[in-house]
């Protein structure tokens, strides 16, 4: 990439940068008026900075970069406007003047509709490229722009070699630990081993408070930070809002530590800490002017945040990474990129194409460009006024016209889903939506959909999977008590057999049955294959006062199965795993709020429970017979592990017992004390491991023996029993720190 080029692209990411830091301002003073963890600023200051080096744009509709003046305000400083070429020629490629244009050598550019050449042709037919006014200043500032860049980091190196210089003559006190007087602030200097350097003349308590933090900018890496904002910085030195933003990061990084150091500490050290910091701001006479060390600035304001300091409110530190999050997507993406128009209509998008056409009692319908019509005589009417696709589907039931479109869709648009199955009355024009069981943005594709005499059938891709919902149209319900044989028998077994072959081909996939009619989920279904559907109903009864258990009853034709489960679901799955047998499912969150799944089947002219599983089926992987998912395990910490199961010559699903689980998570905890570990289960060999990071790996089917893999890669196994590591007879909380324990 050309210097000038260079420079176009640093100017562009400037803006996003700028908008993005702007963001992180208003979180920060969040941060600060609440009880939540200064570590969440650090990280979003840490997404700035790679917005301002990443050429690479997310875009987002939620961007705020979609406003067209700002989107206009980067975009023109990354490439040149076609809007301004009218004194010179641009030729696209694949055009033959571009072909002439590249054999010529014109520099190529790329622009929002790909690569175009711009040139100018001279009177004798010589091609010279096209050079504007703004590219003669873009270059000369792009040479303005790497001249400061250099003296910034000969300044930066220098300072730093002369505070290297000045510490020379330092006496160690122990190690990473030097004591000078050619300083008058403590700081870390180093990068590949840093150092700290004290002043001298500090009280024990003084000396513990710095030195604590001190430590942590070391254990935090909070000097390698510094390094890689002062090389943005450089890069956006020309920019005096960034350097603002710069200076608060700086701070940040001190306030930080500091709430590390009174987590170490505790709350009620506050003010001994704020005093220590206090005595040193008072001896210090000037400040560390190398920008590439790490000495301490903002006394006051730190000693502010220090006694304001409250141990962070889960609660409210999730609300704040929320609000982080939308502000990261608003101001931190880039809006979507245009696609190049069609110049020329295809056939099939004409506006006076007819894209589908129902014939029904004599009336025509027509899907076109211009929206759906009825026609009965001479006379045409659009009864729906928008695109709706050019495969609608169209249906009608109940005096109903149904077809599937993109219920978000604004004419003009370019990106298309079928995302939902409208509705259009034929009596009064209303106009509606199916309720579908997904909801907000995340609707999968339809692929199709099926209506049997007031039942909706809809097929959903939702990646490798697909789905099928049993859906009972609004206005097509006929209650007549507890039998609700509103459908014929001859539609009924339809109904049933399409299922059974849906299901059936459709092997180890999971097909949503929901359809719930007067607090009840009704489906018919051949479930044994006779070529007779069987009524199935599903009816969750009140829970118990007071707690999450209630009474549920699944009824197959006349037999029926009642159980009662911890907050059930009021919807029917179904899947087989060998293609000739179908299960159904249901799902109930057990006493920690974990999904629980329970599988039955029908035989003999029974409802049989076919087995259960402590995960969520819906989340398991299921293939060749075989079903793998993951279920929760205590033992150093919550954590989940592999398990399998399969189904048995009776037709139950049972897990299949292993020796050892392997871990999900695979999380690194801290070991606090020496530990001897073993080479194998139940062995009597055993090597000592330092405290340090550990991964748990495996853990024992009886749940007694863990399997860690420590830094330089070994493994041995840790024996636990209730809870308490055997080889030192202490509980696992005080041997390890770090653990994941939610709930």
């Amino acid at each position: 990439m050309m210097m000038a080029d260079l420079f176009r692209e640093v100017l562009r990411l400037s803006i996003y940068g700028t908008v993005a830091g702007m963001g992180v301002l208003l979180i920060g003073l969040l941060v600060n008026r609440v009880r939540a963890p200064k570590w969440i600023v650090l990280c979003l200051w840490g997404l700035v900075g790679l917005r301002l080096i990443c050429p690479i744009t997310v875009s987002s509709d939620f961007s705020i970069f979609r406003m067209e003046g700002l989107s206009k305000l980067v975009e023109e400083n990354a490439k040149l406007d076609e809007n301004n070429v009218d004194d010179f020629h641009a030729a696209a490629e694949g055009s033959s003047q571009y072909d002439v244009a590249v054999e010529a050598g014109i520099p190529i550019e790329m622009t929002e509709w790909g690569k175009t050449a711009y040139y100018y042709e001279k009177e004798d037919g010589t091609l010279m490229p096209a050079k504007t006014t703004q590219d003669s200043v873009i270059s000369l500032l792009a040479g303005i722009w790497l001249s400061v860049i250099a003296v910034l980091w000969l300044w930066a190196v220098s300072s730093y070699l002369r505070l290297k210089l000045r510490l020379r003559f330092a006496i160690k006190v122990s190690n990473g630990i030097y004591e000078t007087d050619a300083v008058s602030s403590p700081c870390v200097v180093g990068y590949i081993q840093p150092k700290i350097y004290l002043t001298p003349n500090l009280s024990d308590t003084q000396r513990e408070h710095i030195l604590l933090h001190e430590q942590m900018h070391i254990q935090y890496k909070d000097y390698v930070w510094k390094l890689l904002s002062f090389a943005i910085m450089s890069i956006h030195w020309f920019n005096p809002i960034l350097w603002v933003m710069y200076k608060v990061f700086q701070g940040e990084l001190e306030k930080a530590c500091d709430e590390r150091v009174i987590r170490r500490l505790g709350e009620e050290k506050k003010e001994d800490y704020s005093e220590s910091l206090l005595s040193l701001a008072r001896e210090r006479s000037w400040k560390l002017s190398a920008p590439l060390s790490f000495g301490e600035d903002n006394t006051k304001g730190r000693i502010k945040s220090i006694l304001r300091y409250k141990k962070p409110v889960l609660v409210v530190t999730v609300c704040v990474v929320a609000v982080a999050a939308v502000i990261c997507v608003v101001l931190m993406t880039g809006a979507p990129k245009k696609e190049k128009p069609e110049t020329v209509a295809s056939e099939d998008t004409a506006a006076d194409s007819v894209f589908e056409e129902l014939v029904y009692n004599d009336i025509v319908y027509q899907a076109k460009r211009d929206g759906i019509h009825r026609i009965s005589g001479d006379k045409d009417e659009v009864i729906y006024d928008v695109y709706p696709g050019l495969h609608p589907a169209m249906t009608i039931c109940g005096n109903k016209l149904y077809f599937k479109t993109d219920k978000s869709y604004q004419d003009g648009a370019l990106d298309w889903a079928d995302t939902t199955v409208r509705w259009i009355s034929l009596e009064t024009g209303e106009i509606g939506d199916v309720e579908l069981s997904y909801s907000g943005s995340n609707v999968p594709t339809i692929q199709n959909y099926t209506i049997y005499q007031g039942i909706m059938l809809i097929h959903y891709s939702t990646g490798s999977k697909t789905e099928t919902d049993v859906i009972f149209l609004e206005g097509e319900k006929q209650p007549v008590g507890n039998d609700v044989a509103w459908l014929s028998e001859e539609e009924e077994q339809l109904l049933g057999a399409s299922m059974r072959q849906m299901i059936l081909e459709n092997r180890n996939q999971l097909v949503n049955l929901s359809g719930e009619v007067q607090g009840e989920s009704i489906i018919y279904l051949d479930m044994d294959g006779d070529s007779n559907s069987e009524k199935i109903l599903l009816k969750i009864y009140e829970r118990e006062e007071d707690t999450r258990v209630g009474n549920y009853r699944l009824q197959i034709d006349d037999a029926f199965l009642e159980a009662s489960g911890e907050n059930m679901e009021q919807t029917l799955w179904a899947f087989s795993l060998d293609g000739e047998e179908i299960y159904l499912v249901m799902f109930e969150d057990g006493p920690n709020e974990d999904i629980h799944t329970v599988l039955y089947k029908y035989a003999d002219g029974k409802v049989l429970e076919a087995g259960n599983m402590e995960a969520d089926l819906r989340s398991c992987e299921i293939r060749e017979g075989l079903i793998s998912g993951a279920i929760r395990k205590e033992v150093i910490q919550t954590d989940w592990i592999w398990v399998s199961w399969m189904e048995t010559e009776g037709g139950m699903l049972e897990e299949v017992p292993q020796e050892v689980y392997g871990f999900v998570s695979l999380n690194e905890i801290d070991l606090l004390e020496q530990l001897p570990l073993h080479t194998e289960i139940g062995g009597k060999d055993t090597f000592e491991v330092e405290p340090q990071k550990v991964t748990a790996l495996e853990v024992s089917a009886d749940g007694e023996w863990v399997l860690l893999e420590i830094a330089d890669g070994r493994q041995g196994w840790v024996h636990i029993e209730n809870f308490e590591v055997v080889e030192l007879q202490k509980n696992v909380m005080d041997v390890f720190a770090g653990q994941y324990l939610p709930g």
